[in-house]
């Protein structure tokens, strides 16, 4: 589910001729939060309305012997429910998101929400709903310090319960590589080195944003498509074990 309001993570997938087609016919995360209507940017659609099956707004992205991938796609309109102050708007919006969530806990093993790192109205929509954190970061000067906030957020906030467990994954941008030095502390942290996953990703011109290039960077066909693969797989595969899938 492509929760930023930005949906990077859709246009990295899917052309912008067919994005268009699923966000006329309402096929978009936004009508997980509220029933499609013409109320405008600064009001909120708080009918009644059946929350819709993932089923029926995910386009199927790929699809294997054993099973498939498919993708709630992301929509800009989300980004009206920071300019929205009534809060008894904002709960049913909420409300219908999480018994979105819970219905498609029903119909796939596991479910992944992309979000921005905020405090964003929206992002505390995903906190609510998912049951661990994936949190990716730079092995950086200031990355502790973003990791003690989000902690802090999560364990505060308390709408937020259960309280999920947190995975972190560190890796490099193109201008830093991940050095030993903040790594070691990262790693040896108190409380969050437990949560440092054992497998890094490096940072990979594979998996920066091009024009017309859309597609999973691993089915590209370019050199070191392989060895990204294998590197997401090692990762995935750990990931599968801390979480009991």
């Amino acid at each position: 589910m492509d929760l930023d309001p930005q949906f990077n993570l859709t246009q990295t997938l899917m052309p912008r001729r067919d994005y268009e087609k699923y966000k006329a016919a309402n096929r978009t995360i936004f009508s997980a939060m509220e029933p499609p209507s013409g109320v405008g940017l600064l009001d909120v659609n708080v009918a009644d309305a059946p929350v819709p099956k993932a089923w029926d707004l995910a386009p199927r992205l790929r699809e294997y012997d054993d099973g498939f991938v498919d993708l709630v796609l992301g929509d800009f309109d989300l980004v009206k429910y920071s300019l929205i102050p009534e809060k008894h708007k904002l709960d049913k919006v909420a409300t219908r998101f999480l018994k979105f969530v819970g219905q498609a806990k029903d119909d796939y093993d596991l479910i992944v929400i992309d979000c921005n790192p905020s405090s964003s109205f929206i992002t505390q929509c995903a906190l609510q709903a998912c049951s661990a954190l994936l949190v990716p970061i730079k092995a950086e000067t200031y990355s502790l310090l973003g990791l003690e906030l989000l902690a802090k957020y999560v364990n505060e906030m308390p709408l937020i319960y259960p309280k999920p467990s947190m995975s972190v994954l560190i890796n490099a941008g193109p201008t830093a590589e991940i050095t030993a030095l903040t790594e070691n502390e990262l790693r040896g942290h108190k409380t969050f080195g437990p949560t440092v996953l054992a497998n890094h990703l490096p940072y990979s011109r594979l998996l920066a944003a091009k024009p017309g290039e859309i597609g999973f960077a691993t089915k590209k066909g370019k050199p070191y498509s392989y060895d990204l693969g294998f590197r997401f797989t090692s990762i995935v595969d750990e990931l599968a074990q801390r979480w009991g899938l």
